[in-house]
């Protein structure tokens, strides 16, 4: 996954202003500074953000450099927290199901950031 982003991050700035966004209800959120209205102080990082559950986005939606392993990636994050999910429940007594059946296991979000480096 790591490499994936690095991928996405290591383009050229033409080709990654193509996904550059603040509109949330894009498959794909790619911004600098993402609470740039709202925190005191402004965070200097890139953000990309994709929201891959209950309802992934096609594949065609994402960016190629990061596409195949965002849906991979996705799909273990997903199963490795289905497992989580019914630890958690039988932890608590409960059936295995429990926390899934109330919606515990609805959705997925994937970030990532790259942080700028300032050189003196």
């Amino acid at each position: 996954m790591k490499k994936g982003v690095h991928r996405f991050y290591e383009q050229d700035n033409e080709v990654r202003k193509e996904w550059y966004t603040r509109d949330v209800k894009k498959a794909v959120v790619y911004n600098c500074n993402f609470d740039l209205f709202s925190a005191p102080a402004a965070n200097w990082r890139d953000t990309f953000y994709c929201s891959m559950a209950p309802k992934p986005p096609n594949p065609e939606e994402l960016p190629p450099p990061c596409r195949d392993i965002l849906m991979e990636y996705s799909k273990q994050v997903i199963k490795l927290g289905c497992c989580l999910l019914e630890l958690l429940s039988e932890a608590l007594g409960l059936s295995p199901n429990h926390l899934k059946d109330i919606g515990c296991a609805e959705g997925l979000a994937v970030g990532a950031h790259c942080r700028h480096h300032q050189t003196r």
